[in-house]
């Protein structure tokens, strides 16, 4: 049994339910999604209770590599090994994070608090030494690479389901820079 963490990146044909469970406008799927669609619909970032509560966040290839090795090893079968980057952000790390990637920061964009959830864990961080051990694994891609492709892979996502966004994004380019931030990345080699 495999647990992996909150992932990023974006999907492949066969990660497909997990595509749809990552979409921009599913209250219920990973923070850094709801931040990511916060920033693209324009609308501001909440963050429930001070922020300070950790995740562990991981690029959807490594876990796909995790899994690969695990089915490819025997020594693996019926053992229990976390799946995560071992590497955890606090909610207003990542929300700064977000801010950044899209040319904004919390001057220029509304990051509002609300009440903490009842029973939300403080700290999640995954111990991924079985996985090393047991697969040679570790996760390859940094988290700032995997939101970069993620962030790429949701701005296109945004522009497909919205079909006047491609329309208006060189609009938007000149009076956003987020949207500069974001179109200047799509035209680079």
């Amino acid at each position: 049994w495999k647990r992996h963490f909150n992932l990023i990146g974006k999907p492949k044909d066969a990660a497909r339910e997990l595509a749809l469970r990552q979409s921009l406008n599913n209250p219920y799927q990973g923070v850094l999604g709801i931040f990511i669609g916060n920033l693209l619909r324009n609308e501001p970032i909440t963050i429930y209770g001070d922020g300070e509560q950790s995740r562990d966040f991981i690029y959807v290839a490594d876990v796909v590599r995790a899994w690969a090795g695990a089915l490819e090893n025997p020594s693996s079968f019926g053992e229990i090994m976390n799946i995560g980057s071992g590497r955890r952000f606090t909610i207003n790390q990542l929300a700064d994070i977000v801010l950044k990637a899209f040319n904004q920061s919390r001057s220029t964009w509304e990051v509002r608090y609300l009440p903490g959830r009842p029973g939300e864990q403080r700290q999640v961080e995954a111990d991924i030494r079985r996985a090393a051990s047991i697969l040679d694994w570790r996760p390859a891609v940094p988290f700032e690479q995997g939101l970069e492709k993620t962030l790429a892979h949701q701005h296109r996502a945004h522009i497909d389901a919205d079909p006047d966004a491609e329309k208006h994004r060189d609009d938007r380019a000149d009076k956003d820079p987020a949207q500069a931030l974001i179109h200047k990345k799509e035209k680079s080699p």
